[in-house]
């Protein structure tokens, strides 16, 4: 009877069309002993993280397990209340981007010599 190889490798890039920010989720047990090694890698254009899922025994299976099922159900729960929250959080940003760009536009960038006939005419009013 053959053992059969325990063996998982998947790498998905977040972005559609570019950049190289990504997850990559890998599971190997180990051919040469007992224990398996488990990871998450999230990758974005600066950083990097690996979460590890190892285990290093049969008791340490289901610990590793199980904090991979409480990893998923937070990430899980955030995808929910994302979904849930997404036009009230859009609105608010499209809010709050038309109100920048009228303050831009209130406080708009003087130049250097209206600067200064601004100054000098402050000076002559007093």
């Amino acid at each position: 009877m053959s053992k059969k190889k325990i063996k998982y490798n998947k790498r998905t890039f977040l972005n559609k069309d570019t950049g190289l920010a990504s997850v990559q989720c890998s599971i190997e047990a180990w051919d040469y002993s007992y224990g398996l090694d488990a990871s998450i890698e999230i990758h974005d254009c600066n950083r990097a993280v690996s979460l590890d899922f190892s285990a290093y025994g049969s008791k340490d299976l289901s610990v590793a397990f199980n904090k991979l099922v409480r990893f998923a159900d937070q990430v899980n729960a955030m995808v929910t209340f994302y979904a849930d929250n997404f036009d009230d959080i859009k609105e608010d940003m499209e809010n709050k981007e038309a109100e920048r760009k009228a303050n831009r536009k209130k406080y708009k960038r003087k130049n250097f010599e209206d600067l200064v006939e601004e100054l000098n005419d402050d000076k002559e009013s007093k």
